[in-house]
C-alpha cells in the first residue's frame, strides 16, 4: 500500500482537505500516519485559511506527519532557487 501513496500524482486532480475544492495551483501535500502506521494522504491549498497549522493539529491529534511536499502545475514556472527555498524553509510549514 505504501507504494500507492508515493506514486506520481501529477495528472490527477487534488482536492483540498479543508475547503473540499479542487486545487489548481500550488498545494501542500502531507502523508500522515495513524497509530497503526496506516497512511493518510492529504492535500491543502497553499495559503490560509485552507492551510492552518493549528487547526490541522486540532483536527488530527492522533496522526503524525510522515512526509511533506509541495505540488504545482508544470505550466507554473519556478526557478531552481525558489524550489530550493520551498524544500529548506521550515517556516513555510508553520
Amino acid at each position: 500500500m505504501e507504494k500507492d501513496f508515493k506514486k506520481d500524482n501529477s495528472s490527477e486532480s487534488h482536492v483540498c482537505n479543508t475547503c473540499i475544492k479542487e486545487i489548481v495551483d500550488i498545494s501542500r501535500i502531507l502523508i500522515m500516519r495513524d497509530k497503526d502506521l496506516g497512511p493518510h494522504l492529504m492535500f491543502f491549498h497553499f495559503f490560509y485559511p485552507c492551510w492552518d497549522w493549528e487547526l490541522l493539529c486540532q483536527q488530527f491529534p492522533n496522526l503524525k506527519i510522515d512526509q511533506v511536499g509541495f505540488s504545482f502545475p508544470e505550466s507554473m514556472g519556478m526557478s531552481e532557487d525558489s524550489i530550493q527555498k520551498l524544500k529548506s524553509r521550515l517556516e513555510l510549514w508553520a
